[in-house]
């Protein structure tokens, strides 16, 4: 009983407090750069998508209300870059900072509210007003 116990207390607090993507799914995406498979993943976690192609290619908007607040993510690539941000709550932004900047990464410039750092392989930027990581990576 107290086992079965533990397991539930376990499975709700991860359900309540767990915010949906880990800083090595978010490298994962990046480096994957595959938007269909992505996109049904984060379906299946309970994100709705809609498609914009205002940009003049399609950029994927993801969002998610979840009880620490609303998760939104914008994914997509144009001729050049693949492009994957990501909206988390204040709290999960500053894990996520923490481990997707490894100290390879070499701080480049800031524009608006970001600063932007850049290794050999990709260009990530830190929103720390807005709570927002943007994941720049070449195409494949």
């Amino acid at each position: 009983m107290r086992r079965l116990f533990t397991i539930l207390l376990m499975a709700v607090t991860v359900m309540i407090f767990g915010q949906s993507l880990s800083a090595s799914k978010l490298l994962q995406y990046a480096n994957s750069q595959n938007i269909l498979v992505i996109s049904k993943e984060l379906k299946q976690l309970g994100f709705q998508t809609k498609i914009d192609n205002s940009d003049g290619y399609p950029i994927y908007q993801f969002a998610k209300k979840t009880s620490r607040g609303l998760e939104k993510i914008e994914m997509g690539n144009n001729s050049e870059l693949f492009m994957f941000i990501y909206k988390s709550e204040t709290a999960v932004y500053e894990i996520l900072k923490s481990k997707v900047l490894t100290s390879d990464f070499k701080y480049s410039y800031s524009y608006k509210n970001a600063k932007y750092y850049e290794n050999k392989k990709m260009r990530i930027g830190a929103d720390d007003k807005n709570g927002i990581i943007s994941i720049f990576k070449p195409l494949k």
